[in-house]
């Protein structure tokens, strides 16, 4: 695809530039996905996510889903990337969107519990958003050039300025 403008990153958390999405899109997966015709449907999440309370939305995750780098796809990649991406410190251009999400938890390794501020009855939506990134390499200083996820193409190689191939 040709892209208007080079990426700045490709950390699909840190920027919200339009170009980094095209790219992140491919490499990167969601908890739910949108049909053609717009409909909210499971992605990661093995089904809709079921509301525990006012505050609390639970989503059980699909089996025997790996990272590219062969890390697993679990509770505890969702809670890191929900943790990461709403941290202040972090200073993701996303966080604006997330502001009503204040944690998430792992109950057991497929299921996950994510919080808000009080009633959020879009957080399934906004799950559609997010992109959850793998906790150990997700630390490493190469994540942001080097992405690795759970989506349908993998990254081979960036040369800035000339192209990116998948």
């Amino acid at each position: 695809i040709a892209l208007g403008s080079e990426p700045s990153t490709l950390d699909p958390q840190a920027r919200d530039d339009g170009s980094e999405r095209a790219v992140s899109d491919n490499v990167y997966e969601t908890l739910m996905a949108r049909t053609p015709d717009g409909a909210l449907v499971p992605g990661l999440a093995a089904a809709e996510p079921v509301q525990i309370d006012e505050a609390t939305w639970e989503f059980t995750l699909r089996e025997g889903i790996t990272f590219h780098n062969g890390e697993p796809f679990n509770a505890d990649a969702v809670v890191y990337s929900v943790q990461r991406v709403i941290d202040p410190e972090f200073n993701s251009e996303q966080l604006s969107y997330y502001a009503s999400i204040t944690g998430a938890e792992a109950v057991d390794e497929l299921t996950v519990r994510i919080t808000t501020d009080g009633p959020d009855p879009i957080l399934p939506s906004r799950m559609y958003w997010m992109k959850i990134v793998p906790p150990g390499y997700g630390e490493d200083p190469n994540f942001a050039s080097h992405p690795i996820g759970t989506g349908p193409y993998r990254f081979v190689s960036w040369a800035r300025g000339a192209g990116i191939v998948l």
